[in-house]
């Protein structure tokens, strides 16, 4: 059952609040590219410490979508949550993180999805 697998990490604020990129709720694949982001948005080491990660679950991720939440995706977590999503039945503008993101890139490359 893929609603439970774990695709990513989150940085959460309150319960309904989390570190954003771009707009967008940021996903990461590993726990240190998450508070390298936080890192780098706040320029402090300390504000790492205001947010509690935890792991985001693929049911988690489609019921947000599906509401209208707005996620960004770095590779390691899109890469993961495509191959689910595609599993079962969903209809996505890639099938796995594109190259050219990642040529573009000035630092975490992330692809932003939101359903309509």
């Amino acid at each position: 059952m893929p609603e439970h697998k774990v695709i990513g990490y989150a940085a959460a604020l309150r319960r309904d609040r989390f570190f954003a990129h771009g707009g967008a709720m940021l996903l990461a694949g590993d726990e240190n590219i998450l508070r390298g982001c936080i890192e780098s948005t706040y320029k402090s080491k300390n504000a790492v410490s205001r947010y509690k990660i935890r792991k985001i679950r693929y049911g988690e991720i489609m019921l947000w979508l599906n509401n209208g939440v707005a996620i960004s995706f770095d590779e390691i977590t899109y890469n993961r949550f495509a191959e689910h999503a595609i599993e079962d039945g969903e209809k996505l503008k890639f099938n796995s993180f594109p190259q050219e993101l990642k040529e573009k890139s000035s630092g975490v490359p992330v692809i932003r999805v939101k359903h309509k």
